[in-house]
This record gives structure tokens, C-alpha cells and sequence, in this order.
């Protein structure tokens, strides 16, 4: 099943009743609240409300966008991860979105890369007994900067609650973004959806044909995601039901 959500960092302006009521309105069914802004991790009782908020709403929550970084240092052991799973455990969010490091996987030593694969296998244990799953961010600057990386990672960590999500990377081709999509797919728990060359933002109209070609990765596996609009090309919320349509249309079966 193909779901429609919303990653609630489109909008840091905004406040989560507003991000709520946003959804609501456009049709989409679910959202990702960020740790940054909307629910950060040391505000258990926040997280309870927006939670309540999202249900109340006849909306889901499908995953909880924390930017905690796996191996980074000693403050970023166990301890410090609880507060994620905690804040993620309130809001009934079923997957928790971590990010692999801050560095690229080529310029690491063999030590930081030992410690964050022990670090990932601890905390994975963690989100197991709370029936959470662990998804990394795909992004530059982290040790999943490139899609063979993260099937490296995710192999040598070995936890069947540690997945991946997935998004075009902007600085790469589109046949590398394809390779990627069909390396993953099957590792894959939501998809973050947006249209940028590079870091210029761009309309999502502008990428509906290699959006189609992208979905149709994912559904061809027969899985369970959720695609998540991430960012307006504006960064106006008066274009969110536009790019609503466009999302639908992408999704749409041929």
C-alpha cells in the first residue's frame, strides 16, 4: 500500500495545529514530525499533544524525523537515544529517522565506522522491545551518501528493524538516482518526495515524468511505503495542494 504524507520540516514556520489542519485539508493521510522544531526530543509532554493533535485529526503518524547521528560521540550513546525513542514512543510513531554519522563513508576510519555499526546494533535493540523501526537518511555528508554504502551498512549492522528511507540525490544522475531506487526498494520504509537540481528547488511538476519512473520502483515491490512531501519549491503552504496533485498523478496507476 502506497500512503501520502507530509514531512512537517516543509513548514518550520509553522505550528503543528497548523501543519495538522494543512493535511487535513489537502487529502494527504499522514505526517512525519520533525525533531527540530515541531517535537523536539526533550519535550515528552509536546510530543504526547501533537500526537493526540494528529489522531484527533483522523490522521497518522508515520515516522519521527530526529536528527540524531549514530556514532558521532560517547553523548550520543544509548542515553541519549532513549530521549528519541521516547518522544517517538509518545507520538506512536513507528519508524524513527536517524542519520548514519557526519561523515562520508570514504573519509572515515575504520574505528568510527567499527563504533557507529555497534552503536546502530544497540539502539536497534532498544527500538525492537518498543516495536519501532530505525530508517537512515540518504544524504551527503553522512555515511549513506551513496546507495552501495548504505547496502554495506545496513548488511554489516544485520537487524531486520533497521531500514533505510529514500530520496533522489539532487547532485547525481538520473540513472543513478534509478539504481538507487531499485537497490533499496526492497530496504526501503518511506519515501521523501521533491524536485531540486543541485540546490536550486524546483516545481514537482517540473519532475513528474522521473517521479513516475521512481514510484513505479517502489510499487512494482508490492511493499508498504509512505511518500512524504518534503520542502515546497516555494516553501509556500499555498502550493502544498498543488503539489498534492502532482503527487497523486505520480501515483496514479498507468
Amino acid at each position: 500500500m502506497i500512503r501520502r504524507g507530509l514531512v512537517s520540516v516543509s513548514f518550520r514556520k509553522l505550528l503543528p495545529e497548523q501543519i495538522i489542519k494543512a493535511v487535513k485539508a489537502s487529502g494527504l493521510s499522514e505526517i512525519e514530525w520533525g525533531g527540530d522544531i515541531h517535537v523536539p526530543p526533550e519535550n515528552i509532554t509536546l510530543a504526547q499533544s501533537v500526537g493526540k493533535m494528529t489522531e484527533r485529526a483522523g490522521l497518522s503518524v508515520s515516522s519521527y524525523g530526529s536528527y540524531y547521528r549514530v556514532g558521532v560521540s560517547e553523548k550520543y550513546e544509548t542515553d541519549e537515544f532513549k530521549r528519541v525513542l521516547n518522544t517517538a514512543k509518545c507520538l506512536k510513531a513507528p519508524v524513527i529517522r536517524v542519520w548514519a554519522y557526519n561523515k562520508n563513508f570514504e573519509e572515515a576510519a575504520r574505528e568510527e565506522y567499527l563504533t557507529f555499526v555497534a552503536q546502530c546494533r544497540k539502539i536497534s535493540k532498544l527500538c525492537e522491545e518498543a516495536k519501532i523501526s530505525l530508517a537512515f537518511e540518504c544524504h551527503e555528508g553522512t555515511f549513506t551518501n551513496k546507495y552501495m554504502n548504505t547496502l554495506k551498512i545496513l548488511g554489516d549492522i544485520g537487524c531486520e528493524n533497521v531500514g533505510t528511507y529514500w530520496q533522489p540525490n539532487q547532485f547525481q544522475s538520473n540513472s543513478y538516482n534509478l539504481e538507487a531506487a531499485e537497490a533499496l526498494a526492497d530496504i526501503t520504509f518511506n519515501v521523501h518526495v521533491f524536485h531540486w537540481t543541485k540546490d536550486i528547488r524546483l516545481p514537482l511538476n517540473d519532475g513528474l515524468d522521473i517521479w513516475k519512473r521512481y514510484a513505479g520502483i517502489f510499487k512494482a515491490t508490492g511493499r508498504d511505503y509512505g511518500f512524504h512531501l518534503e520542502f515546497m519549491h516555494d516553501d509556500s503552504l499555498a502550493s502544498l495542494e498543488s503539489t498534492v496533485k502532482v503527487l497523486d498523478e505520480i501515483l496514479a496507476d498507468n
